[in-house]
């Protein structure tokens, strides 16, 4: 689902945690705060993500993303405006869990950093 706020996506997050902690077992302090730390130092990012277009055919779908505040994203931010972009897109993937960024490398200048959402069943 899309989130309408970054509050309410942040409560999300939060709860989701807690549920995964409580079925494991985990009894550990609340990190969620993390939620609020800065994470990417840019006004602006790009965002990727594989998508199977066809049976045998890969696309890379792809997103802009700007900090609210003009400088850096949150953790939170991050997640939020990543999630809302693509949700409608992954619904349908077999791969459609969240399992990280990674940098994408370039020896191109370019304007604002690259990262690819890792996704997994």
């Amino acid at each position: 689902e899309r989130f309408t706020s970054l509050e309410e996506f942040n409560n999300a997050v939060r709860q989701y945690k807690a549920r995964i902690d409580e079925i494991g077992g985990v009894v550990e302090d609340d990190d969620t705060y993390l939620l609020d730390t800065v994470v990417v130092n840019a006004s602006q990012i790009k965002v990727f993500h594989d998508r199977w277009e066809t049976d045998d055919e890969e696309a890379m779908a792809e997103i802009l993303l700007s900090a609210d505040n003009g400088k850096s994203f949150t953790a939170g931010e991050l997640l939020f405006k990543t999630h809302n972009a693509f949700v409608g897109q992954l619904s349908d993937l077999d791969h459609h869990f969240f399992e990280g960024f990674s940098l994408v490398e370039s020896d191109i200048d370019v304007a604002f950093p690259c990262y690819e959402v890792e996704l997994g069943s």
